[in-house]
């Protein structure tokens, strides 16, 4: 398996958690993980002629897959980037040439992986860019815009889904589903997901894939909305694989926008605990200016933050069997009610629907008023799944029930969630 994604992701730790993981819940097997750019010097390495660049890294990433072939433990991870960038200029290891020992012929990245290593997956990770500016300027090295780690991002996303299509073996079956789950084996993850969704991922593909959708603006300033939420995630964590929006967490940018510079974003985003990222142990300052570069939106054009966060949201759907809908109508204590689903959740079903994923709704009609009926009913993909019966969801006790409901639903037709992704499975 290979680990992708841009540099200021901690990758280390993140593999290092995962390894920890898996040798935890399958105490026989074995995992490690091997870093391509483990002998390179970033430092010195992103400014030699391209000759040397090409050059050191073909012997650092010879010098890991030699250390693989030696354990080839159970699971084995191979991290690296498919690109780098030094101020103004991007890199491109893709269009490098590497060899498996210096006597033998040089062949592409993407023909070495795929006679070599074999890898069956390969997951790109992201994570806060706040975060990742942060942890790139205090290592030393330089200092990159928010806007230009956006763009970043988005071309280690692509540059993943390119070289996995081109290495990933698939049988005819396989192919078939790529049509309805086209990341399937270049899928998308946050670092601040728990271990064990990265690992029923890459692990235990029975495993059903909820996406998690909910209120998050009306939710975030409030301690009890977000025990509330909270209490909805960490029991979708409990038994399934659950992309979580909140593993990344960029909106409160548009603030800090408004705001002025601000000294340390781990205050300004949704706290979450038991990550496969170390927590951040310094303040992460955030500059104004770059907030507004990401958040403007010039000649009515969605800005780079809002596009962002919709595509990403709307990829990690696709990636997911199902998505779990929960109070979309949510108001707080002595609002009116809303007349419509918050603008997040309603576009969110609307994609699943689209997609024809298995879609599930959780309304209190106690605290959120009637169900706008019109958007909850929306026609296509397979039948939604509707929880209603059951109100005042602010008190635990309750909200306790129908998400029992909820799961066990969830596992009732979890054969039928996922059919076309696992058609064989039943």
């Amino acid at each position: 398996m290979v680990f992708t994604g841009h540099a200021g992701l901690a990758k280390s730790s993140v593999l290092d958690r995962l390894c920890e993981h898996i040798k935890t819940v399958e105490p026989g097997s074995s995992a490690n993980w091997y870093s391509a750019e483990q002998n390179l010097w970033m430092e010195t390495f992103l400014d030699e002629d391209r000759e040397s660049q090409s050059n050191r890294w073909r012997e650092s990433l010879r010098s890991a897959m030699d250390k693989w072939d030696d354990e080839r433990p159970d699971y084995a991870f191979l991290s690296l980037h498919l690109s780098y960038q030094r101020f103004s200029r991007t890199l491109l290891p893709l269009t490098w040439q590497t060899q498996r020992t210096p006597a033998s012929r040089p062949t592409s990245l993407t023909f070495f992986l795929k006679r070599y290593f074999q890898p069956h997956y390969f997951v790109c990770l992201i994570d806060d860019l706040p975060s990742v500016q942060w942890r790139i300027q205090r290592e030393g090295k330089f200092s990159l815009p928010l806007q230009q780690l956006f763009g970043w991002r988005n071309l280690e996303t692509q540059l993943t889904d390119y070289v996995a299509q081109e290495v990933v073996s698939q049988s005819p079956e396989a192919r078939t589903a790529a049509h309805y789950y086209p990341f399937e084996r270049s899928p998308l993850v946050a670092v601040r997901h728990p271990p064990q969704m990265l690992f029923r991922l890459i692990g235990k593909p029975e495993s059903v894939r909820v996406y998690a959708s909910f209120p998050i603006g009306t939710t975030r300033r409030n301690k009890a909305y977000q025990e509330q939420i909270d209490r909805f995630r960490n029991a979708l964590h409990k038994d399934f694989t659950v992309f979580d929006p909140l593993s990344i967490d960029e909106l409160p940018l548009s603030d800090i926008a408004k705001m002025g510079d601000y000294s340390d974003y781990r205050n300004a985003r949704w706290p979450l605990s038991n990550t496969l990222c170390n927590p951040d142990d310094e303040p992460v300052p955030v500059n104004q200016a770059e907030a507004r570069q990401v958040v403007s939106s010039p000649y009515g054009v969605p800005s780079i933050l809002s596009d962002q966060i919709e595509t990403r949201d709307f990829r990690l759907i696709e990636q997911a069997d199902c998505i779990v809908t929960y109070r979309p109508q949510f108001r707080g204590d002595g609002a009116e009610p809303r007349e419509d689903f918050s603008e997040g959740t309603k576009n969110e079903w609307e994609f699943a629907r689209r997609l024809g994923r298995a879609r599930f709704l959780i309304h209190d009609p106690a605290e959120d008023g009637p169900l706008n009926n019109e958007a909850f009913h929306s026609k296509g993909g397979m039948a939604p799944y509707r929880f209603d019966q059951i109100g005042n969801l602010s008190n635990p006790e309750n909200q306790a029930k129908v998400l029992e409901q909820v799961i066990g639903r969830l596992k009732q037709e979890s054969s039928q969630i996922r059919r076309t992704r696992m058609p064989s499975a039943g």
